[in-house]
């Protein structure tokens, strides 16, 4: 009939339709085959049923030489002193560029820290050269809460003689932190190639120091300061059942604080470590019909 027959529009509307039909079914296949996640909180502290865990650090001193800097670690159960401590972590000298100046044991020979002859001379040139000290590695913790000091070894007699003959040069504790991550670093790269888009990366973000976070303390004070940050950990457990793998990690909340120093001892940089009492899994599986 001369009623019904074929338009320039009417064409037009039918690919349209033809078109968002196509789209539409696109988008849901797109879905489907794309994995699902599912998240789970339970009352838990240890994924992986272990009494220790790896804490990372990579710190930056640009205001203290690492000769002079003492690190212990307690928690409710234990104490590891300095001695312990730096079997676990390297130490090194960097220039201004961050380029490698002296480590290791070359830094245990330049000078006695009890030596007040050339022991203030040596101490001296790390500041008039603008090196700065670099720690970094990983220390096997008890997994329960405690604390990590830095502070200058207060028993060296070349540090005092330096102070009093170098009272403008500023012996402090600021720093930057540039990565604290707990857990096997190896596994943390697996973890965000697979879950890293989740959330916005919230569940895969190791390093919270990754912002201007890491600079908040880089700068010396008029005054010498005590820094803390205070660390709330989160047990992870990662569920791959593409892979048929299991990994754990941690994340974590921070906060910080500074004070000024009120006694005679020398100023400290704190870490304190806590543990949240529940687990998040995330588990990244098919979805299914219907």
């Amino acid at each position: 009939p001369e009623q019904i027959k074929p338009t320039l529009i009417g064409g037009l509307i039918s690919l349209a339709c033809l078109a968002t039909l196509t789209a539409l079914l696109f988008n849901n296949l797109m879905e489907y085959l794309s994995p699902q996640v599912v998240k789970n909180t339970t009352v838990s502290t240890d994924p992986n049923k272990q009494s220790h865990v790896l804490v990372n650090l990579d710190l930056l001193f640009p205001n203290l030489p690492c000769q002079l800097l003492q690190i212990e670690l307690s928690t409710s159960v234990n104490f590891k002193g300095s001695d312990e401590i730096n079997k676990q972590l390297s130490f090194q000298h960097l220039s201004q560029k961050e380029l490698l100046v002296s480590r290791g044991e070359d830094l245990e020979k330049e000078f006695d820290l009890n030596d007040e002859v050339n022991g203030p001379a040596k101490i001296k040139e790390f500041f008039d050269s603008g090196h700065i000290c670099q720690v970094s590695g990983t220390i096997d913790a008890s997994k329960v809460a405690g604390q990590l000091s830095f502070r200058a070894n207060k028993e060296s007699k070349a540090l005092r003689k330096f102070r009093e003959q170098n009272k403008d040069v500023k012996v402090q504790l600021n720093h930057m932190v540039k990565s604290i991550t707990f857990g096997d670093e190896r596994e943390q790269s697996s973890i965000v190639s697979s879950f890293g888009r989740i959330d916005g990366g919230v569940h895969t973000l190791f390093n919270m120091f990754a912002d201007e976070m890491s600079i908040k303390n880089m700068h010396s004070e008029a005054k010498d300061q005590d820094y803390f940050y205070f660390l709330k950990l989160v047990p992870h457990v990662f569920v791959d059942h593409f892979q048929q793998t299991e990994k754990s990690s941690y994340s974590y909340s921070l906060s910080a604080n500074k004070k000024e120093v009120t006694d005679f001892d020398p100023p400290r940089l704190t870490i304190i470590l806590d543990y949240a009492p529940v687990k998040m899994i995330l588990s990244r599986q098919p979805r299914q019909l219907g």
